[in-house]
């Protein structure tokens, strides 16, 4: 689908917009660069779906900023920006810098044995140890511990299957086919790890009274149970994607 819209793209080099079909729905692509800041900043009150359909009953943990439309997306971000002031996240950052120095850690014991390491393997661990410690609170080590069920399903979820995309391309083309017929976009597994993760830490802060600097502590007044782990899985998501490919870009451009 990628390389279609791309050669649609260099096809059309002279237009400023332009239309396709996903399935059976008309779709508007923008090319021109002001358009997409108009739509992305100036007008974007008007312009903030993503046009994905999807239900909640069939997948609770689609329910995230990314998916949701209308007053539930305003209402979501409205929750998320109160979580993401910058005395908040600052609370977070020693979370973070312990993460760092484990990184650190395992760079040395790399470079004195001069051993060769795979970029992005060791990245998905960093951005696993920052996630399992900023959003739910807990010590993975996955340097130390690879094979910790946390990193097991992280890499789970960026790890797209053959299934996966039929999955995804199926939502993107015929929506309620796929709401019909009750498949959930998310793996089962995934879902069920961090959903029982998520109960299971909440039931325990809940019950101790007690208070940490993180992500779900930050949530835990706006609880309600599966939109809950819908704010927590958009995290999750979002800082796979983000974190792991900023980390590696950064080197690669130091060396270009």
């Amino acid at each position: 689908m990628g390389q279609t819209y791309a050669q649609i793209y260099r096809d059309m080099k002279d237009a400023g917009f332009l239309g396709v079909y996903m399935g059976h729905r008309p779709v508007l692509v923008l090319k021109d660069p002001e358009l997409i800041k108009n739509f992305l900043v100036k007008d974007f009150d008007h312009f903030h779906d993503h046009g994905f359909v999807f239900d909640e009953k069939v997948d609770p943990l689609l329910a995230n900023l990314f998916m949701l439309t209308g007053k539930k997306w305003k209402d979501l971000r409205a929750d998320l920006s109160k979580t993401f002031t910058s005395g908040k996240i600052k609370r977070m950052f020693g979370k973070t810098v312990e993460c760092s120095q484990e990184l650190v850690e395992y760079l040395k014991i790399a470079a004195d044995v001069q051993d060769t390491i795979e970029a992005k393997d060791v990245m998905v661990k960093f951005t696993t140890d920052i996630i399992a410690s900023c959003a739910f609170g807990i010590q993975c080590y996955c340097f130390k511990n690879p094979n910790s069920e946390f990193m097991k399903y992280g890499k789970r979820m960026q790890q797209l299957t053959y299934l996966d995309n039929l999955k995804g391309l199926l939502y993107l083309t015929f929506p309620k086919l796929a709401i019909y017929l009750g498949i959930p976009l998310t793996d089962t597994s995934v879902a069920k790890f961090f959903r029982g993760a998520v109960k299971e830490i909440v039931d325990f802060r809940m019950e101790s009274k007690e208070r940490r600097n993180d992500f779900i502590e930050l949530l835990l007044e706006l609880m309600e149970e599966q939109t809950f782990q819908g704010k927590i899985f958009n995290f999750i998501v979002l800082s796979f994607i983000s974190i792991s490919s900023v980390y590696i870009s950064i080197p690669k451009y130091r060396i270009d």
